[in-house]
């Protein structure tokens, strides 16, 4: 914005709502301001000198659960990144969790952070945030509104993430051996006529799972059964070892966790499996050179 504050004024005096600003290199949302005014966002950045901000227009009627404001964390593998003389292969997961604010959503009360974030599981003074598995979301919003289509709102997902990486493979330039991997936050929305917008908030590069363990272990404590499993360490040794040492994959025992796993995943809302599988689809991606199959795995 330090650069760019004159095109930021232009596009506010042509629209409405408010914007949030937030650190270009910031993380877990912290340093994020809510403005309603340009004169309110040039007195925030008078105020936070020497760091660099950008601005995004807030999605002021997101899809709701529970009354609540959610975003979606979306898992994306690329395989190589083209410019045209290859192809780009990517995948989009069937694995996109949803990470919950506090507090009621309300447009007159976006300055409390309980309502308008939806990471409030990063910042200690807070509440930690719901997080829920597919399953478990799926199953919240169909309770909630009978007319709700998982399916047109994955489309809209993989549609946002294809025009993504695309678009973006011609700077990137000819990796036909990327093997990266991304998270993806997204806001949606649904208009009256029951289409859904899968609206992008930004691209973290190698993101970390801590709100994927984060989810897992909510829905693990709610086991009839009480036992804590532990699923996340054990996948996270598993991980660590394919993505950083030179041992065969086939050394990195999945059936261990995913044993570990079924033993847990009896909860108060159904059997759910989703979890247990996406890792294989990753290291699929990254660490094979097969063709991928995993029917869990849409390609952009």
């Amino acid at each position: 914005m330090s650069t760019e504050f004159h095109l930021f004024k232009e596009r506010w005096e042509g629209g409405f709502g408010k914007w949030v600003i937030k650190e270009s290199k910031g993380t877990h949302s912290k340093g994020t301001k809510v403005v309603g005014t340009v004169e309110e966002a040039a007195e925030f950045l008078e105020e936070n000198g020497g760091k660099e901000y950008i601005a995004q227009e807030v999605v002021m009627r997101p899809m709701l659960v529970g009354g609540r404001k959610f975003d979606l964390r979306v898992w994306c593998f690329v395989r190589s990144f083209g410019d045209g003389k290859e192809q780009f292969e990517g995948y989009v997961s069937k694995f996109v969790h949803a990470r919950v604010s506090n507090k009621i959503y309300d447009v007159e009360r976006l300055d409390d952070e309980e309502v308008f974030l939806t990471i409030s599981t990063y910042n200690e003074e807070l509440d930690n945030g719901e997080r829920l598995t597919p399953e478990r979301l799926k199953r919240r919003l169909l309770e909630e509104n009978p007319d709700f289509n998982w399916e047109k709102m994955f489309a809209s997902i993989t549609q946002t993430a294809s025009e993504l990486f695309r678009g973006a493979a011609p700077s990137i330039g000819h990796w036909p051996r990327s093997r990266a991997y991304y998270g993806l936050d997204m806001i949606m929305t649904v208009d009256d006529s029951g289409e859904y917008t899968s609206n992008l908030l930004e691209v973290n590069f190698a993101g970390d799972f801590a709100s994927v363990r984060d989810a897992e272990a909510q829905r693990r404590d709610s086991a009839d059964s009480g036992e804590d499993g532990n699923y996340y360490e054990t996948w996270g040794r598993e991980f660590a070892k394919a993505m950083f040492t030179n041992e065969s994959l086939e050394d990195c025992d999945f059936d261990s966790a995913r044993e570990t796993q079924r033993q847990a995943v009896e909860t108060s809302e159904g059997p759910q499996d989703d979890y247990d599988t996406w890792l294989e689809d990753l290291a699929e991606v990254l660490f094979y050179n097969n063709e991928v199959t995993s029917e869990r795995l849409v390609r952009l």
